[in-house]
């Protein structure tokens, strides 16, 4: 529920349900049952967005629907002499070198524009 169904609409859902699940490992009923009551109650009660769960299933049925993409070649790892002179790896942005955000496409070219969370902005 933290997840598919409180999702993006309370980040603080997931993390609570785990440690309410850690908590009640360590002590046990009955006395874990407050524990899961707090939980319980907090997720009743947070704000619910299905937008991530929609949008991961739109990804899903793409994959399953359309042709492979392959993987763009900066992407490629090239261990081999031959696939460096492929191109692999060419051109490719390592984002710790840099301080800011790296303007680098990390999707096939032609998936590159899509947004799996259009229908749920659509429907806003």
């Amino acid at each position: 529920m933290a997840s598919e169904d409180i999702g993006l609409a309370d980040n603080k859902a997931l993390p609570l349900a785990v440690s309410a699940f850690h908590a009640c490992q360590a002590i046990g009923m009955p006395e874990c049952d407050t524990i899961l009551a707090h939980c319980i109650t907090y997720m009743a009660r947070a704000p619910k967005s299905v937008e991530t769960y929609k949008a991961y299933n739109r990804v899903k049925e793409t994959l399953r629907n359309e042709n492979p993409w392959p993987v763009p070649l900066h992407l490629r790892n090239a261990p081999t002499t031959m696939m460096e002179n492929m191109g692999y790896g060419l051109g490719y942005k390592y984002n710790p070198d840099y301080d800011g955000p790296v303007d680098q496409i990390y999707l096939p070219e032609d998936m590159k524009d899509r947004d799996f969370f259009a229908d749920d902005k659509e429907q806003a």
